[in-house]
């Protein structure tokens, strides 16, 4: 029973530390790239936060490699994606169209419960179409999922290269885990 209860502690520790995560700078960029043309919006980036130590120790396992990225970005042209495909009139859901909830990826990066590569049907690496790695090649792209009244998925190119960042590809939140 006691730890039936610690554990609901802690889930609903990590709800309000989710719910308290919001990064006020991250709503900004969102705004400025809402009120931006599509074609400046696409040049605005962001760094979201730094590499932690658990991301880059999970990254360099998975890859193999080590990992000289010290940031995770993600650019305006990014944002657009999220509310197209996610946002209040999303293609797919409408998962993310509190600017809120996008505002708190920092917070995934640094909380996720599991990261892996995103694979597609076959089992097979996804690779970026339009990030590359430091060999040339296509980057592969991960997915960090963290529970929270669901899953949220946070999906990075390592597109490690010589301006030592990470890009945020898209986010999205989903009731069941994509990596399942």
């Amino acid at each position: 029973m006691d730890i039936c209860k610690k554990n609901a502690k802690s889930v609903e520790q990590i709800k309000q530390e989710y719910e308290q995560a919001v990064d006020p700078a991250l709503v900004e960029f969102i705004q400025n790239v809402h009120s931006a043309k599509k074609a400046a919006a696409d040049k605005l980036d962001y760094v979201v936060s730094g590499i932690s130590e658990k991301q880059k120790a999970d990254i360099e396992k998975l890859t193999g490699e080590l990992l000289s990225a010290k940031y995770n970005f993600i650019k305006g042209g990014t944002i657009n994606h999220i509310e197209n495909r996610h946002g209040v009139d999303g293609e797919a859901d409408r998962s993310m169209a509190d600017i809120n909830d996008m505002a708190r990826i920092g917070f995934i990066l640094h909380n996720y419960d599991e990261v892996d590569f995103l694979r597609n049907e076959k089992g097979e690496i996804i690779k970026s179409g339009s990030h590359t790695a430091k060999n040339g090649k296509a980057a592969p792209i991960l997915i960090y999922v963290k529970r929270i009244n669901g899953f949220y998925s946070v999906v990075e190119a390592i597109n490690d290269g010589k301006r030592r960042r990470l890009d945020i590809i898209t986010a999205y939140k989903s009731r069941k885990n994509p990596l399942k």
